[in-house]
């Protein structure tokens, strides 16, 4: 396989007037925020992968892309997409030990089983020592339970969560873990 490349890109700049509180912004449609270039920029990676069936093209993000309103979009799309896990959302299914709650993906997909490591070297970065990492790998198809909206009831997507946990991380350092 060969990297074809970048497709698209989006340059902004955030209004800074202050009119627009976070509270409010979460109120809005994901079309009228600013993390709608995000949904913006997976629409051009399925347009490609329309053009081009035969190539694999892939949308790659990291924390701030982890919104519903992208993964709602892109179940049954023509292209993939991996989004580095910002929150611990929760599944659309009920909690065993709190009926009143649901499992979350982290906790679930940490209990499957081991399906390989990962090794490499980290230099050093900020707060992190350098130093070699090896992660355990898990997986699971999970179901994620939709957000409360006012203006829009969503489906419930399924998605397939990958985590990657260090194993044996040294006294004192924070491990490096992600999904």
């Amino acid at each position: 396989k060969v990297c074809l490349g970048v497709v698209g890109y989006k340059i902004w700049t955030r209004d800074t007037d202050g009119e627009t509180t976070r509270n409010k912004r979460k109120q809005l449609p994901i079309t009228e925020k600013e993390s709608n270039r995000w949904v913006e920029g997976y629409q051009i990676a399925d347009g490609v992968a329309q053009l081009f069936p035969d190539t694999l093209v892939i949308c790659v993000a990291d924390r701030e892309c982890d919104m519903y309103d992208l993964f709602s979009q892109a179940d049954g799309a023509c292209s993939h997409w991996n989004v580095r896990a910002y929150q611990n959302r929760s599944l659309t299914e009920k909690d065993p030990d709190n009926k009143a709650s649901y499992k979350k993906v982290w906790d679930h997909v940490s209990t499957q089983p081991e399906r390989g490591t990962v090794s490499f070297h980290m230099s050093e970065r900020k707060g992190r020592a350098e130093r070699d990492v090896t992660q355990t790998v898990r997986c699971a198809r999970v179901e994620l339970k939709p957000p409360l909206r006012k203006f829009e009831k969503m489906k419930p997507v399924s998605v397939n969560a990958v985590m990657l946990r260090e194993q044996n991380t040294p006294e004192g350092e924070k491990p490096v873990d992600g999904l």
